[in-house]
């Protein structure tokens, strides 16, 4: 026989802001009526400890067995309600529901009945569902405790050391002869003394003897799923296949120099940033060409491609103040905007104007390039200067000779990132970065679970971004490998004898989670309940049971009627 329905109602009232767009006491006097209901309460801030400790237990006390919250958006707090009412009062998650009240009521609609009848007509949807609902089950899956790390930059390298703390095994896998990646490039950094050479050599010599590192190494393949992967690695001219519990990708990014964007034709004159940096470290050859003082002039342009970017921002201040400081050239900057919303920024463009160089801001109108009698000069559009030109009869183009002229590259991806997603099932961005699974609440994880991103591989970033990537990379490892992997059982219901394996389900799951063998398979560690594959069942073959046709029929039914 089964339990009898009992089901606890709490109105959260946001902490006093929403009683003046609800009625709550015509909500709860509604609501009383209801069939199934053990009780209705209406609570100050149920997001806060004490609230949800008193909402605990009074679930206990009166023993309900199914619990409806109205309050905020289920995205921010659905979680932590499932997972504290099934830890500390044995109730399922899937018989917990999260009608939002606030975004979809209290906050779009001006009249306060009107309001309040959309609340209430949303709580009875809510509360037809969540009778119909049946739970699911928790089970556990012990996972593997080696990880994979992808990339032997910096990104990939403080995740090894991160991991190795914690006590995991961890294999490190770079394409490129040795570790390092992009830092090995660079002459200094501008937030820090240390030389980037030593930086990164005293990084790789933290991971030693802690961590399995594959040089001329690449992933060919990836099979299985979080907890239980199976990787292919070309490493040596042999091919291993090694088990991992999560995969770290962090293969940073390379420069591409958009020929494109300058229409300026081959001259020894004309370097880019990199190619500068790798001057700068050779002191003898950076003194040949910057030697003469104030008789070498240098232009550095950025903003041309149309991105901005920290990264490139400071790498040209901090080059122009070293040509400043140490070589007594006479330094411009043209930029089309100067991105100074990184950590140390701002002071930095501070000490460049300090020292006598010259910043030019040139909008919309790039700067046009001239070679005249072997010499090079630079026509630039003055934007403040264009503002006055009219009335004070000034000229807003400057003509700028230039000895040296140092253009932007562009950040992109690096080479290996299409195959790698291949390889991986992971999303892109606009940019074919590596997607973010969400970028407010989930900055470092992928579309798939147990894959994780760290560093530049996912867009423009600074040294120290690179290291808190890292570091969050290795929280969200620990947290998932360490002791058993909690996932739900059967929370896809398969019925095999209407699956006709046409793999609809396999291509459009976002998450990697669907095998077959005589009907589909799907993990319940992979799984993540979106439901896409129970839609586009052509077959009506797959159901997610947290939310059947029945429940959601039901739900509509609650509202319209």
């Amino acid at each position: 026989m089964s339990e009898k329905v009992r089901i606890a109602v709490f109105l959260c009232n946001c902490a006093g802001s929403l009683n003046k767009s609800l009625s709550f006491s015509k909500i709860m006097e509604a609501l009383g009526k209801e069939e199934d209901l053990s009780f209705v309460m209406e609570s100050e801030l149920l997001c806060s400890e004490d609230c949800l400790s008193g909402l605990i237990v009074k679930v206990k006390e009166k023993k309900a067995n199914r619990v409806l919250i109205g309050g905020c958006s289920p995205k921010l707090y659905e979680e932590l309600f499932r997972g504290r009412l099934m830890v500390e009062a044995g109730i399922d998650g899937n018989l917990v529901a999260v009608c939002n009240i606030r975004e979809q009521c209290a906050w779009i609609i001006n009249d306060i009945d009107e309001a309040t009848n959309k609340a209430l007509n949303l709580l009875r949807g809510a509360l037809k569902r969540i009778r119909k609902a049946v739970p699911v089950y928790e089970s556990e899956v012990l996972p593997q405790e080696e990880v994979l790390i992808i990339g032997g930059g910096i990104g990939g390298i403080q995740t090894a050391i991160e991991l190795s703390k914690s006590g995991f095994k961890v294999t490190v896998v770079e394409k490129e002869k040795e570790l390092g990646g992009n830092v090995k490039r660079l002459n200094r950094f501008y937030q820090s003394e240390i030389s980037p050479e030593r930086f990164i050599e005293e990084k790789i010599e933290e991971i030693k003897g802690k961590a399995e590192i594959l040089t001329n190494a690449e992933v060919i393949s990836l099979k299985g799923s979080c907890g239980d992967f199976i990787a292919g690695i070309k490493a040596g001219g042999r091919i291993l296949e090694k088990q991992f519990g999560s995969v770290v990708v962090a293969t940073g990014f390379q420069t591409y120099f958009p020929q494109e964007a300058y229409n300026l034709n081959p001259d020894e004159r004309i370097i880019t940033q990199l190619e500068l940096e790798e001057i700068l470290k050779d002191k003898e050859k950076a003194r040949k060409i910057f030697g003469r003082g104030e008789d070498i002039n240098v232009l550095f342009i950025t903003g041309m491609t149309g991105r901005f970017s920290k990264v490139s921002t400071g790498t040209v201040f901090k080059n122009s103040l070293l040509l400043k400081e140490q070589y007594k050239n006479r330094v411009f900057i043209a930029c089309r905007n100067a991105f100074v919303a990184g950590e140390g920024l701002e002071n930095l463009y501070r000490r460049v104007r300090d020292e006598g160089v010259i910043v030019f801001k040139f909008e919309n109108k790039a700067p046009q390039f001239l070679l005249k009698d072997n010499k090079f000069f630079a026509l630039i559009f003055d934007y403040y200067l264009s503002l006055k030109a009219s009335e004070e009869f000034l000229n807003p183009i400057i003509k700028i000779p230039c000895d040296v002229l140092v253009l932007e590259e562009e950040i992109i991806p690096s080479g290996d990132c299409e195959n790698l997603r291949e390889v991986l099932g992971v999303d892109f961005d606009s940019l074919k970065f590596f997607q973010r699974n969400n970028v407010h609440y989930f900055p470092v994880e992928s579309n798939r679970k147990g894959i994780f991103f760290a560093g530049a591989c996912r867009g423009t970033e600074e040294i120290p971004d690179a290291i808190t990537d890292a570091k969050s990379a290795g929280i969200k490892v620990f947290e998932l490998l360490k002791g058993k992997i909690k996932c739900y059982k059967e929370r896809m219901a398969i019925d095999k004898d209407k699956c006709t394996l046409c793999l609809t389900c396999q291509r459009v799951c976002p998450h990697g989670a669907v095998t077959y063998t005589r009907a589909a398979v799907i993990s319940e560690v992979a799984c993540q309940a979106c439901g896409v594959c129970a839609s586009e069942c052509p077959n009506s073959a797959i159901t997610l049971r947290t939310y059947t046709d029945e429940g959601i029929i039901a739900e509509i039914e609650g509202f319209v009627l």
